[in-house]
């Protein structure tokens, strides 16, 4: 069972990066769902069987909401500024709300470091 929401995690970022390459956007039916099964395994899995194991594992509803308000937090003054979509936004609440708010922090930075690598991979390639 501890496994269930890494595989249901990965699958809904699958999605969400098909619809992104695909048609630039990241829709809301794959980010609320998602939402919704977060807070949803961590109010019903037993402490210590979901995602992370030990440390976040069923942390419980309050520990998700948390997760999802900051991961929701700390995107949307970029959004404010015109800098990111809302779809990206979203989607780091979603996977704030499976990582719990002990951890969205250390995700969001590591995803904006490896997209800032990413962009400057892509501009060396094109010769910008």
């Amino acid at each position: 069972m501890s496994t269930l929401p890494l595989i249901v995690l990965f699958a809904l970022l699958a999605a969400a990066v098909f619809h992104d390459v695909r048609a630039r956007r990241i829709p809301n039916a794959v980010v609320f769902p998602g939402m919704l099964a977060a807070l949803v395994l961590h109010a019903v899995l037993p402490a210590g069987d979901g995602l992370f194991a030990a440390q976040m594992g069923g942390s419980g509803l309050l520990q998700a909401l948390g997760g999802l308000g900051l991961g929701l937090a700390l995107l949307l003054p970029m959004y404010a500024l015109r800098l990111m979509g809302a779809g990206d936004v979203k989607l780091l609440a979603m996977v704030g709300a499976f990582v719990g708010a002990g951890k969205v922090l250390t995700v969001g930075l590591v995803t904006l470091v490896a997209g800032g690598v990413l962009a400057l991979v892509f501009a060396a390639w094109q010769g910008s």
